[in-house]
């Protein structure tokens, strides 16, 4: 068994916006198998504190804002080397990522929030070097992905457009994948 997260991850999260508190479990589930599974408390990042300090004379009126969400995450390791035990060395397999998290006005009983949900299936491929109980877990990869952003107010949910127009890649399907993440091994 290994216990995973990426410290990075709580600077910046998989938009500029969020951070990211991970928790990640590998286990063996057959001699070159693992079932990985992980959860994530979402929460405010560094860029949204900086665009309210940069406005903290409220010049523009930008409020505080609170950012909350999950992220699960699901992917099974294949490790294809027989003769080194799973979790251990080079690994391939299907991933699957979804996220969601709500960004509006701190202390506010408006119903105006922005809605944030991601949700991707990859292949990744990597490699998980693991040096006595300390564990590091370097992967790449492709895959498909969808991002939604909706604005939620008390008339319903409208589909922000605007986030799609200045970010192009934003909008398109395909997801690629770099990432590590490091740990303790049972």
């Amino acid at each position: 068994m290994v216990h995973k997260t990426n410290p990075f991850a709580m600077l910046i999260g998989n938009t500029p916006y969020n951070s990211e508190l991970r928790y990640m479990n590998e286990t063996v589930v057959y001699k070159q198998l693992s079932l990985v599974l992980s959860g994530s408390y979402l929460f405010k990042g560094p860029m949204i504190s900086l665009i309210e300090r940069a406005d903290s004379n409220k010049l523009n009126g930008v409020p505080k804002l609170s950012l909350n969400g999950f992220r699960f995450q699901f992917a099974l390791r294949f490790y294809p080397v027989s003769r080194v035990k799973a979790p251990k060395g080079f690994w391939l397999g299907p991933h699957f990522s979804i996220l969601n998290f709500k960004i509006k006005p701190q202390n506010s009983s408006l119903s105006d929030a922005i809605d944030v949900t991601h949700w991707n299936i990859n292949m990744l491929v990597g490699y998980q070097f693991i040096a006595g109980r300390v564990c590091f877990d370097l992967y790449a990869g492709i895959g498909y992905k969808k991002n939604d952003w909706y604005y939620v107010d008390s008339s319903g949910k409208t589909r922000m457009n605007e986030v799609y127009l200045a970010y192009p890649y934003y909008s398109f399907p395909i997801k690629l994948n770099f990432g590590a993440n490091f740990g303790l091994a049972f």
